[in-house]
């Protein structure tokens, strides 16, 4: 084998045992869950729906440190992975809030699998 090949080989050894190194500390817990906003109607009908998914950016922090960030997709739906722990969500200036005071939510992770918290906006609509 050239010594060309050889280098490649074992870059290419180093860099699989670093994602799985990697990998293996990534946390098994987190948050998931639907972001929505609603009412979407000034008069919610029977057979129509009242709220609406919302696809926007969000912030974890602890405390005073960002932790990471992560999107709801177009149906509201999202998953981010994080240690156990209390934490706050602060949403997106790309996400839709009629009271500034809705835009950050705390909630804390359990110890073991991903901990269900829905995300609701009230629009303000009356």
């Amino acid at each position: 084998m050239k010594t060309s090949h050889r280098l490649a080989a074992a870059v290419a050894g180093l860099a699989t045992a670093a994602v799985f190194a990697c990998s293996s500390t990534a946390p098994t817990t987190g948050l998931q869950g639907t972001v929505t906003r609603g009412p979407i109607a000034p008069v919610c009908q029977v057979g129509s729906p009242c709220t609406a998914p919302v696809a926007g950016t969000f912030t974890v922090w602890r405390g005073t440190v960002s932790i990471t960030t992560f999107r709801s997709d177009s149906s509201g739906h999202y998953a981010v992975a994080l240690d156990p722990g209390t934490y706050t969500i602060i949403a997106g200036s790309d996400v839709p809030v009629f009271d500034p005071g809705q835009r950050q939510h705390t909630v804390t992770v359990g110890l073991s699998g991903y901990t269900a918290f829905d995300i609701t906006f009230d629009t303000g609509i009356r």
